[in-house]
C-alpha cells in the first residue's frame, strides 16, 4: 500500500478529521491533504510527525505493516 493510502486508511481508522491530524502533527490540513492524494511526500520529521500522530511508527506508515527485514551485521 502506498503512503498516500495508507495515510488515509490510518487516519480514518483513528476518526480523525484531516484538521485534527493535521493540528497533532504540526502542518496544516493542505499538506495532509496533498499527502493522501499522493501529490507529495512528507519530509522525514513531518511523516514522524505524522506517525507518532496516528500512534503508529513511521514504517507502518509508509508501508503499511512492520518490515521483518533485519539489518545484517
Amino acid at each position: 500500500m502506498a503512503l498516500a493510502e495508507n495515510l488515509k486508511a490510518r487516519r480514518i481508522e483513528q476518526e480523525m478529521s484531516q484538521e485534527e491530524l493535521a493540528g497533532y502533527a504540526g502542518v496544516t490540513r493542505k499538506q495532509i491533504a496533498t499527502y493522501e492524494l499522493g501529490e507529495r511526500l512528507p519530509s522525514f520529521y513531518v511523516g514522524l510527525a505524522i506517525a507518532k500522530a496516528l500512534g503508529i511508527t513511521a514504517e507502518e506508515l509508509a508501508y503499511g505493516t512492520k518490515s521483518k527485514r533485519r539489518i545484517k551485521k
